[in-house]
């Protein structure tokens, strides 16, 4: 999949209900080093549900929702913040850039 983003140009691949438990740091890597074999120095942005730190769920992979953000090396230089929903539901993630001149954007992945 990355390899076609590459491809394709792609700076900024939002991706949302992953089903993925981002809170589990085996996974977060995983997706790290994958992202990092096309675009290196890339930046990783995720959300999941606070339940995915629980005893039962911090060990899986699989967690439903979810959400992610990959910006590519050259993007990945201009960001300024990032986050997540702060009621740690795991709806929404966002990135925000900053360009010349000083504008900032801010890109939201967002899943109801």
């Amino acid at each position: 999949m990355f390899g076609k983003l590459k491809a394709v140009h792609c700076g900024i691949f939002l991706a949302s209900e992953t089903n993925v438990n981002w809170r589990n740091r085996a996974q977060v890597n995983k997706f790290k080093n994958l992202g990092d074999s096309v675009w290196p120095n890339h930046r990783l942005v995720v959300c999941s549900h606070a339940c995915g730190n629980n005893q039962v769920n911090k060990s899986r992979a699989y967690l439903p929702g979810g959400c992610a953000i990959w910006v590519n090396h050259f993007w990945s230089s201009r960001v300024i913040d990032c986050g997540h929903d702060e009621f740690d539901m795991g709806r929404w993630c966002f990135v925000t850039l900053g360009v010349k001149g000083g504008v900032l954007l801010t890109i939201f992945c967002i899943y109801r």
